[in-house]
């Protein structure tokens, strides 16, 4: 797994056009995921943990839910401000990575392209 500790890390990676296409693709497929729905992200949030450990301090679909309510809007705010720095710094790339994640996930009907442009153009 790739990733950053700090979103200020990120942000620092981006003024510099040190963003490849494939980690903007990965910030919007971020972006993206924090607008399914709530028993989308607690099947997500839960997968891996144990259904009924008597070992475990709290249920874990109420851990889930916690987790879900304080960290959604953090990754959406964190991932959206990435891609606005990202449409200053490097539209090309991230042209290229909308596009690349509009025909991996909507081909039909190019709705996550609208959804990103409709976001990060604002």
């Amino acid at each position: 797994r790739r990733g950053v500790a700090d979103t200020r890390k990120l942000h620092n990676r981006v003024v510099e056009g040190l963003l490849s296409t494939q980690d903007i693709f990965l910030v919007e497929k971020a972006f993206l995921q924090t607008f399914a729905k709530q028993h989308l992200l607690e099947r997500l949030y839960t997968q891996g943990l144990p259904a009924d450990d008597k070992q475990a301090p709290s249920d874990p679909a109420a851990e889930a839910a916690l987790m879900i309510e304080q960290h959604v809007p953090e990754i959406r705010r964190e991932a959206l401000g990435v891609l606005r720095l990202s449409q200053r710094t490097e539209p090309g790339r991230l042209d290229t990575a909308t596009d690349a994640l509009n025909e991996d996930e909507t081909p039909r009907n190019g709705q996550v392209k609208m959804l990103i442009e409709h976001y990060v153009k604002k």
